[in-house]
Protein backbone atom coordinates (compact mmCIF):
# COMPACT_ATOMS: atom_id res chain seq x y z
CA UNK A 1 0.00 0.00 0.00
CA UNK A 2 1.32 3.45 -0.89
CA UNK A 3 1.95 6.00 1.78
CA UNK A 4 -0.93 8.20 0.53
CA UNK A 5 -3.52 5.38 0.38
CA UNK A 6 -5.88 4.65 3.21
CA UNK A 7 -8.37 1.88 3.65
CA UNK A 8 -11.79 3.18 4.60
CA UNK A 9 -13.95 0.72 6.48
CA UNK A 10 -17.74 1.05 6.53
CA UNK A 11 -19.37 1.91 9.81
CA UNK A 12 -21.74 -0.40 11.67
CA UNK A 13 -24.86 1.27 10.29
CA UNK A 14 -23.71 0.67 6.72
CA UNK A 15 -22.87 -2.96 7.45
CA UNK A 16 -26.23 -3.49 9.17
CA UNK A 17 -28.09 -1.92 6.23
CA UNK A 18 -26.14 -4.10 3.78
CA UNK A 19 -26.82 -7.28 5.79
CA UNK A 20 -30.52 -6.42 6.01
CA UNK A 21 -30.74 -5.76 2.27
CA UNK A 22 -28.95 -9.01 1.38
CA UNK A 23 -31.19 -11.00 3.73
CA UNK A 24 -34.40 -9.47 2.38
CA UNK A 25 -33.33 -9.70 -1.27
CA UNK A 26 -32.15 -13.28 -0.83
CA UNK A 27 -35.35 -14.33 0.89
CA UNK A 28 -37.47 -12.60 -1.73
CA UNK A 29 -37.17 -15.39 -4.30
CA UNK A 30 -38.03 -18.03 -1.70
CA UNK A 31 -41.09 -16.05 -0.58
CA UNK A 32 -42.22 -15.51 -4.17
CA UNK A 33 -41.76 -19.22 -4.89
CA UNK A 34 -43.95 -20.17 -1.92
CA UNK A 35 -46.67 -17.69 -3.00
CA UNK A 36 -46.53 -18.71 -6.67
CA UNK A 37 -47.16 -22.41 -6.27
CA UNK A 38 -49.41 -24.15 -8.77
CA UNK A 39 -51.88 -25.16 -6.05
CA UNK A 40 -52.19 -21.68 -4.49
CA UNK A 41 -55.48 -19.81 -4.58
CA UNK A 42 -53.94 -16.65 -6.03
CA UNK A 43 -52.62 -16.73 -9.60
CA UNK A 44 -49.04 -15.51 -10.02
CA UNK A 45 -50.04 -12.39 -11.96
CA UNK A 46 -52.53 -11.41 -9.25
CA UNK A 47 -49.95 -12.10 -6.54
CA UNK A 48 -47.44 -9.80 -8.24
CA UNK A 49 -50.10 -7.15 -8.94
CA UNK A 50 -51.33 -7.11 -5.35
CA UNK A 51 -47.76 -6.87 -4.05
CA UNK A 52 -46.94 -3.86 -6.20
CA UNK A 53 -50.31 -2.19 -5.64
CA UNK A 54 -49.73 -2.33 -1.89
CA UNK A 55 -46.15 -1.06 -2.29
CA UNK A 56 -47.25 1.81 -4.53
CA UNK A 57 -49.92 2.89 -2.04
CA UNK A 58 -47.42 2.83 0.84
CA UNK A 59 -44.82 4.79 -1.13
CA UNK A 60 -47.42 7.32 -2.34
CA UNK A 61 -48.51 7.89 1.26
CA UNK A 62 -44.88 8.38 2.34
CA UNK A 63 -44.32 10.86 -0.51
CA UNK A 64 -47.39 12.85 0.52
CA UNK A 65 -46.43 12.86 4.21
CA UNK A 66 -42.87 14.08 3.61
CA UNK A 67 -44.03 16.56 0.98
CA UNK A 68 -42.23 14.93 -1.92
CA UNK A 69 -45.16 15.46 -4.23
CA UNK A 70 -46.33 13.37 -7.11
CA UNK A 71 -45.43 13.59 -10.80
CA UNK A 72 -47.94 15.30 -13.07
CA UNK A 73 -48.76 15.20 -16.78
CA UNK A 74 -46.26 13.37 -18.98
CA UNK A 75 -44.02 12.63 -15.99
CA UNK A 76 -46.90 10.75 -14.36
CA UNK A 77 -47.53 8.78 -17.55
CA UNK A 78 -43.83 7.93 -17.85
CA UNK A 79 -43.57 6.89 -14.21
CA UNK A 80 -46.71 4.75 -14.46
CA UNK A 81 -45.54 3.03 -17.64
CA UNK A 82 -42.11 2.38 -16.17
CA UNK A 83 -43.65 0.96 -13.01
CA UNK A 84 -46.14 -1.25 -14.83
CA UNK A 85 -43.75 -2.56 -17.48
CA UNK A 86 -40.37 -2.32 -15.75
CA UNK A 87 -41.44 -3.77 -12.44
CA UNK A 88 -44.99 -5.10 -12.71
CA UNK A 89 -44.57 -7.17 -15.86
CA UNK A 90 -41.05 -8.33 -14.96
CA UNK A 91 -42.11 -9.57 -11.54
CA UNK A 92 -45.37 -11.05 -12.86
CA UNK A 93 -43.40 -13.21 -15.28
CA UNK A 94 -40.92 -14.05 -12.52
CA UNK A 95 -43.81 -15.21 -10.31
CA UNK A 96 -45.16 -17.23 -13.21
CA UNK A 97 -41.78 -18.83 -13.93
CA UNK A 98 -41.16 -19.67 -10.28
CA UNK A 99 -44.10 -22.07 -10.43
CA UNK A 100 -41.99 -24.56 -12.36
CA UNK A 101 -38.35 -23.88 -11.39
CA UNK A 102 -36.55 -23.92 -8.06
CA UNK A 103 -35.94 -20.72 -6.13
CA UNK A 104 -32.19 -21.06 -6.71
CA UNK A 105 -32.60 -21.27 -10.46
CA UNK A 106 -35.13 -18.43 -10.35
CA UNK A 107 -32.64 -16.24 -8.48
CA UNK A 108 -29.98 -16.98 -11.06
CA UNK A 109 -32.32 -16.16 -13.91
CA UNK A 110 -32.74 -12.62 -12.65
CA UNK A 111 -29.43 -11.81 -14.35
CA UNK A 112 -30.45 -10.42 -17.73
CA UNK A 113 -28.87 -10.88 -21.11
CA UNK A 114 -26.22 -8.33 -21.94
CA UNK A 115 -24.72 -7.15 -25.17
CA UNK A 116 -21.04 -7.37 -25.98
CA UNK A 117 -18.95 -7.08 -29.11
CA UNK A 118 -19.18 -10.82 -29.67
CA UNK A 119 -22.99 -10.88 -29.44
CA UNK A 120 -25.59 -11.36 -26.76
CA UNK A 121 -24.61 -13.24 -23.61
CA UNK A 122 -27.35 -14.63 -21.41
CA UNK A 123 -27.23 -16.25 -18.04
CA UNK A 124 -28.10 -19.93 -18.07
CA UNK A 125 -28.73 -20.06 -14.34
CA UNK A 126 -25.67 -22.25 -13.78
CA UNK A 127 -22.67 -20.87 -11.97
CA UNK A 128 -19.80 -19.96 -14.26
CA UNK A 129 -21.56 -20.63 -17.57
CA UNK A 130 -23.38 -18.46 -20.04
CA UNK A 131 -24.89 -18.94 -23.43
CA UNK A 132 -24.10 -16.87 -26.48
CA UNK A 133 -26.88 -15.94 -28.84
Amino acid sequence: MDEGERTIRPDRTTLAAFATFVTLAGGNVIAVRSVSCEDCELDPFWAAASRFLLASLVLAAIALVVGGGMPRGRALLGAALYGVLGFGAAFAFAYWGLQVVSAGLGAGSSRPCRSSRSGWRCSTGRSGSSGTA
